[in-house]
């Protein structure tokens, strides 16, 4: 715990270190002062306990109790890119590499098959999207037409009762 805004203090001009000044925040702080220092001891004296600055490895407490499965070496925290250290061993950097490949490619024949697999189902998608819309027109045009029979029959009756009124009109 090293951030000072927990305890209501708020640090200015951070980026000039010869100036950097601690004021009063406009907020409350969320730990007890003494909490605050006492918690940044405690992790000030794990650093210099665990870790030398000469060291290539953290001691963490569990540091070199478990091993790798796949290797069987004892695990620690490394302070190095673990990429130098695996190089280092070309043998192991070599089978790590291709191993790396290979994963790669199964990975991309996968991704290249889904995407394969997509285009066919937006093809069969589109076809039956098409199929789909003519089978409505057809559907559409064929109620169009009996509407235009029916509206034609109900004209043609209309009609002949018009002429039959008008016949029978003239005969009075």
């Amino acid at each position: 715990m090293t951030n000072k805004s927990y305890i209501g203090i708020r640090e200015i001009y951070k980026k000039d270190r010869n100036r950097t000044e601690a004021v009063k925040a406009v907020w409350e702080g969320i730990v007890a002062k003494k909490i605050f220092m006492e918690a940044g001891e405690l992790l000030k004296s794990n650093r210099l306990r665990f870790h030398s600055k000469k060291s290539t490895q953290f001691n963490y407490v569990l540091s070199g109790l478990i091993r790798c499965e796949k290797y069987g070496e004892r695990l620690h925290g490394l302070v190095f890119n673990w990429l130098k250290d695996i190089s280092a061993n070309g043998e192991k950097f070599h089978r790590l590499q291709e191993e790396g490949r290979l994963r790669i490619k199964k990975r991309i024949s996968f991704l290249n098959k889904s995407l394969k697999k997509l285009d066919t189902e937006e093809i069969e998608l589109d076809r039956d999207i098409e199929k789909r819309v003519s089978e409505l027109v057809k559907t559409k045009i064929t109620v169009i037409k009996k509407t235009i029979k029916k509206s034609i029959v109900k004209l043609n009756d209309d009609k002949r009762n018009l002429r039959l009124r008008g016949s029978i009109l003239s005969m009075k």
